[in-house]
């Protein structure tokens, strides 16, 4: 069976209790921080959010200001990931932080970190287009790794980190 992509979303409100048809809204996926049986967009069985029209819980949908794109809109959910992050970590201009994964997710976790007034975020992915991404924003420092067990030695080089085998 195919599955339908995609986690974050925000589109037009075609129908709803507390919204007009034509409202711009973004998707929380679910709550998968309190629920036991982790059910939320693009996790088998349930399909992603890729689609021309989604059915989702009016209590899981919020409308979006007029300045605010879809595409922002689609964002919120993955910065309220780095927000909740940074907020049960307590960081602040005194800590430094290593964050795992230049996804989305990743990336908006390092902007949250520094809106917190983080001065050294270091960054860790397996792919050189997203460590380069993270570079040219706020990473103090970028760690790219390897499924390989053949790495012997890491060293430290203007603020990256260089694997040699």
């Amino acid at each position: 069976m195919k599955r339908m992509l995609g986690k974050s979303a925000a589109n037009e409100s075609t129908d709803g209790d507390w919204t007009l048809v034509g409202d711009r809204v973004a998707l929380e996926p679910g709550r998968y921080n309190l629920c036991p049986e982790m059910k939320f967009f693009a996790t088998p069985p349930v399909h992603g959010s890729l689609a021309n029209q989604v059915v989702h819980p009016a209590d899981l949908c919020f409308k979006l200001s007029e300045n605010v794109s879809l595409e922002e809109g689609a964002m919120c959910e993955p910065l309220s990931v780095g927000v909740h992050a940074c907020r049960r970590a307590e960081v602040g201009p005194e800590t430094n932080v290593l964050v795992m994964g230049a996804g989305p997710i990743g990336l908006v976790t390092m902007l949250a970190a520094r809106a917190f007034g983080v001065p050294r975020i270091v960054i860790v992915d397996v792919d050189d287009n997203r460590l380069t991404v993270a570079k040219q924003h706020v990473a103090y420092g970028i760690v790219k790794v390897t499924t390989s067990l053949k790495v012997s030695t890491l060293s430290w080089i203007d603020q990256s980190f260089i694997m040699t085998m």
